[in-house]
């Protein structure tokens, strides 16, 4: 992301001091999972280059809504499972 004149990227500049200032790195073992609440955290992940053994990492998009009712526009035929609309 890049600003379009000073401020936003000094603002943009600030956002960044913030994130290195704060965050938090974990390694995950295998059998580990972990949860972040995207309203409460801002998350990514380390650079990864597959050898493609078998060994690999993979990683696994999910969702999880308190109010079940609310996601029925996007269940289709009523199902248990959200489709996809872009990944």
């Amino acid at each position: 992301m890049k600003g379009t004149d000073k401020a936003s990227r000094l603002l943009i500049q600030k956002i960044i001091d913030i994130y290195y200032e704060k965050r938090l790195s974990h390694c995950l073992q295998p059998g580990q999972i972990l949860f972040i609440d995207n309203r409460r955290a801002v998350h990514g992940r380390s650079p990864f280059f597959p050898k493609y053994n078998g060994k690999d990492r993979f990683l696994i998009r999910s969702f999880a809504t308190l109010d079940y009712e609310k996601s029925a526009y996007a269940r289709p035929n009523g199902g248990r499972m959200i489709g996809s609309v872009h990944s």
